[in-house]
């Protein structure tokens, strides 16, 4: 009798020590798959927002400049983001904004930028756009242990997702 005693006593704490790692490993799993969605968002977006390819004279095809439009590469990233999330998107003139109709996912809202970039002669006068695009979303813990240890509701962690884009013309 003792000894049944002491299994389940083993296997109730041995699972209250798992839920929190098992819960760590879900916030990675949802990180992995924001950042997925991103970069291959991010590639569909840059493929297919570039204005226009011009170069100085009309029957070289050397020293081409690329031109990409901030407002289609939201909407293309929007849409490809929203599509590979089952997401509804909503666009803003400051940034984009995410629901999930299934409330897997909290709202999430990105921010696109376009900087100017300094390619410190690497590209040799070619035309070379930076975009930069800002994820945040607030993750809610599942677990009970995990809220109260965390306090404000179990979703005070924020995961924070920023990407670097670069687009250049290669000839």
């Amino acid at each position: 009798m003792k000894g049944i005693a002491l299994a389940i006593l083993i296997t109730i704490l041995t699972a209250a020590f798992l839920q929190p790692l098992i819960e760590t490993a879900n916030v990675l799993k949802e990180k992995i798959a924001l950042e997925t969605a991103v970069l291959n968002s991010c590639r569909a977006a840059r493929n297919n927002s570039l204005l226009e390819v011009v170069s100085d004279d009309n029957y070289g095809i050397s020293d081409l400049d690329a031109y990409i439009s901030v407002e289609r590469f939201k909407a293309h990233f929007a849409r490809a983001f929203a599509d590979t999330l089952n997401l509804d998107e909503t666009i803003y003139s400051s940034h984009m904004s995410f629901t999930s109709p299934s409330n897997r996912w909290n709202q999430i809202n990105v921010w696109v930028s376009l900087d100017d970039y300094d390619s410190g002669g690497r590209f040799e006068g070619r035309s070379v756009s930076k975009i930069i695009v800002r994820l945040e979303t607030n993750y809610v813990f599942r677990t009970n242990l995990l809220q109260a240890a965390v306090g404000d509701g179990g979703n005070s962690y924020k995961i924070t997702i920023e990407r670097p884009i670069l687009v250049q013309i290669i000839n």
